[in-house]
């Protein structure tokens, strides 16, 4: 039976990302389709058993072997201060074990801090500034090891980890950190080469045996758009991460490459852009210290795009460089911190959801009862860095938080920090 193109779509981007999974405490990255530009001086070709590279697929056949001989791409990342000598030892080790793999670049952490630099200079205006830049990133920076290899040589789980584990403890002055971009272990699960090959045969088979050349290039764009649009989408993903860890997107104002779009460690979303860049052409990514876009053109009208940006949206756009605004369609909702209106309500309760909903829109205030985040020294120490209205109902967010019912004398003192502006309010906080 003939496959749809649609759902030969779905089942062509599950292959492309089949081997992209979370690796435990790391960002998650989309792995790059496997169109590799060879490196290599050689003209020779291939045989049809060893394809590695998607150019080289010219037939069914040809096609098969790419699909068994699928190669994932992933950093090898050492923390800081490791050494760079045997960084470059453990580079040489891999490529000893397996024969195959491309060790694509080796970057050290001074690579890190001058790229970090580069990419971000345009946001930093003054010496001050970028001296102040350098240290906030000087303890993040980290050795990398650029790595392409065809999944089926990493043999088993076991085994790929084995060799890891023996080659760290020859080199003492190196501390292996994470996995960045597929994780390589995860890749090696069995049910996942399983999945990866059996769809890898029916895209070879509807591809090679049922389409001719000209319906293969026009389904080939249709899967560049799905691959494209996953991508963008799933920027928001390490977005959400990056902010949780920096407490910002990016550093000042609005620019391009700036803050997360730079940043090529854990939460960062460099490594992605890249895969986006590679696919679509070009890729767009803009962040200030409160908001960020990601927009790039679709393959079948480069005049158009895609975008996904920190209000939520994510979506088709009419431009390719969309991003450019700081938001795709609509810029954020201004904050509102004029409350007078809810000192109307019945009950403190119905005023102090009244003002959650306005200071704070983005969580659903109407559907928490009680927790909402404990009384400790880090969540005071974030409220006393805003102001007005804001850091009201910050501190009074968190004496409703409490689990225990009552109000204790740590909420008495909370509620003391709430200033005198609005003294419904302030009173409305001692009321559970």
């Amino acid at each position: 039976m003939k496959i749809s193109q649609q759902g030969f779509i779905g089942l062509a981007i599950s292959i492309i990302i089949g081997l992209v999974l979370i690796g435990s405490g790391t960002y998650v990255y989309l792995n790059k389709v496997h169109e590799q530009k060879s490196g290599s001086l050689s003209t020779a070709i291939p045989s049809a058993s060893s394809i590695t590279d998607l150019k080289d697929v010219k037939d069914f056949d040809t096609c098969m072997s790419y699909a068994k001989n699928a190669q994932i791409n992933f950093d090898i990342v050492f923390s800081h201060d490791s050494n760079f000598e045997e960084v470059n030892k453990f580079a040489d080790a891999f490529k000893a074990k397996y024969s195959r793999a491309t060790i694509e670049k080796i970057t050290s952490e001074t690579d890190y801090l001058n790229n970090a630099v580069e990419l971000n200079k345009h946001s930093i205006y003054t010496d001050g500034q970028m001296t102040d830049y350098k240290k906030m990133i000087s303890a993040q920076a980290n050795s990398t090891i650029s790595i392409k290899v065809p999944v089926v040589d990493l043999g088993t789980k076991e085994s790929f980890d084995d060799f890891i584990s023996k080659t760290l403890k020859k080199y003492s002055a190196i501390t292996f950190q994470q996995y960045a971009g597929s994780s390589p272990e995860d890749s090696l699960d069995p049910n996942v080469i399983k999945m990866f090959q059996q769809g890898a045969e029916k895209q070879c088979n509807y591809k090679y045996k049922q389409l001719n050349e000209t319906d293969r290039s026009a389904l080939q764009i249709k899967i560049d758009d799905s691959l494209i649009q996953t991508l963008v989408s799933s920027t928001r993903v390490g977005a959400t991460l990056y902010h949780d860890d920096h407490n910002s997107y990016g550093i000042g104002s609005l620019s391009l490459n700036n803050g997360l779009c730079a940043d090529a460690g854990v939460n960062g979303i460099r490594k992605m852009l890249d895969s986006i860049k590679e696919k679509a052409g070009a890729v767009y990514c803009y962040a200030s210290s409160n908001a960020y876009a990601v927009s790039a053109p679709l393959k079948s009208n480069p005049a158009t795009g895609y975008c996904s940006d920190s209000t939520g949206f994510y979506g088709a756009v009419s431009s390719p460089k969309a991003a450019s605004k700081g938001y795709c369609n609509l810029p954020p909702p201004e904050k509102k911190t004029d409350i007078s209106s809810c000192q109307n309500g019945k009950t403190a309760r119905e005023r102090w959801i009244c003002v959650g909903n306005i200071v704070d829109p983005q969580y659903n205030i109407y559907g928490l009862v009680s927790p909402y985040a404990k009384p400790n020294s880090d969540k005071i120490a974030s409220c006393k860095t805003l102001s007005g209205i804001e850091a009201d109902y910050c501190f009074a967010s968190i004496v409703k938080s409490g689990t225990a019912p009552g109000f204790t004398q740590e909420g008495a003192l909370i509620c003391s920090m709430v200033s005198n502006k609005n003294p419904w309010f302030k009173t409305d906080c001692t009321i559970d």
